[in-house]
């Protein structure tokens, strides 16, 4: 519950190279109509003039500068410094409306049984022409969501949410998700994601309150063997109630380990690892899932 009145608001700015985007990231951070927010922007050790850019904005943000570790460790290092009932996440390639915020907050102050609110993101390309919305809707929604039930135990998750910019937690719950797991240097939205949908029931604001500039080097990608795996130990181990959602995604990962090419010492020791520590009933419902879904692929 939000005790404080104005709640408020922590805007994690996360960076990486990323100086042809960063100043519009802040300053849409900075212009919400909202104005009791902390604005705290992290550079994960870029090589291009990003440190200095953000040094220019002196005391209206809160800097931290660290060597290069990945964006859940920036996530990570953020939530340490700050001090918001609500935090929310920008990536620097994208920019917040002026209303943001405000409409966030106004979510959380009358839904006060919540951990979690989820928004779409409006797409644009390079040259800011609209591409969509995403993501839609969920089916028979009526904006107030709780699937902790089917995903704790029915390890039913759904594929579902948006990127890093539309998500927003309770200082709360976001305290118990950290910290993120630094070995999964790519997508802790997911992480986040996962934990928010089975930790607390939310509620989705069906506005898109945030671009997310679409280029060349945040396309979509298939996650990795190594990021599947990486994610269903951590998810287990954070997690006991999340045993058998991560069993199913970590046989996911499996099952990507054993086509060619994929191959990797390190996933080796990181599979035995979690093997060893599953029941002889859970290795063989984890080897069957993965088996399945490799033949039924090829």
């Amino acid at each position: 519950m939000i005790e404080n009145f104005p709640p408020l608001v922590s805007i994690i700015v996360t960076s990486y190279n990323y100086e042809q985007f960063l100043p519009r990231a802040i300053d849409s951070a900075i212009n919400q109509s909202y104005d009791h927010t902390e604005i705290i922007v992290v550079d994960d050790g870029s090589t291009d003039s990003s440190p200095n850019i953000i040094k220019s904005y002196k005391n209206n943000i809160i800097p931290i500068l660290k060597d290069n570790g990945g964006q859940s460790s920036a996530i990570n290092a953020a939530f340490r410094v700050s001090k918001g009932d609500i935090i929310c996440f920008l990536d620097s390639d994208d920019t917040f409306l002026p209303q943001k915020v405000l409409q966030v907050v106004d979510v959380f102050q009358r839904n006060l049984d919540i951990g979690w609110c989820f928004h779409p993101l409006q797409y644009i390309d390079y040259k800011n022409n609209f591409l969509c919305y995403y993501p839609p809707a969920p089916q028979n929604s009526h904006n107030e969501i709780d699937w902790r039930h089917q995903i704790i135990s029915q390890a039913k998750h759904p594929n579902w949410g948006p990127p890093t910019s539309g998500i927003c937690l309770r200082r709360s719950l976001l305290q118990s998700i950290l910290p993120l797991p630094e070995a999964v240097t790519q997508s802790p939205d997911t992480c986040l994601r996962v934990m928010a949908l089975a930790s607390e029931k939310g509620f989705f604001l069906n506005l898109p309150l945030s671009t997310m500039r679409i280029h060349g080097n945040n396309a979509r990608y298939k996650a990795s063997p190594q990021i599947k795996l990486e994610q269903a130990s951590w998810m287990r181990q954070k997690s006991p109630r999340l045993r058998k959602c991560a069993n199913k995604n970590f046989s996911y990962g499996l099952c990507n380990f054993w086509k060619p090419g994929s191959a990797d010492l390190n996933l080796e020791k990181l599979i035995d690892d979690y093997l060893s520590q599953s029941s002889v009933l859970e290795n063989l419902e984890i080897k069957f899932r993965a088996a399945f879904h490799y033949f039924s692929h090829k």
